[in-house]
């Protein structure tokens, strides 16, 4: 995980098993219907949706840019 992206799958946000989103695909679906995060389609085969990174809760988007720039200082000091 090198970068922010403006949009993230059900699946993969449940794989990061950030603090207060579930970390079942079916569960972060339920979470996005009941809070109506913004989506869009998912390119790709299967199709589903993606979610807005600006739809996640404040709590969750600030931990995953902090994951992601530990991530960023970790890669620097390694080279």
């Amino acid at each position: 995980m090198n970068a922010l992206r403006a949009y993230y799958s059900a699946r993969e946000l449940a794989a990061m098993n950030l603090p207060g989103l579930p970390t079942t695909r079916r569960r972060v679906r339920e979470m996005a219907a009941r809070e109506n995060w913004q989506e869009r389609p998912r390119n790709g085969s299967g199709g589903g949706v993606e979610y807005s990174l600006a739809a996640l809760p404040t709590s969750v988007r600030l931990y995953l840019a902090q994951k992601i720039r530990r991530s960023q200082i970790e890669t620097h000091i390694a080279v």
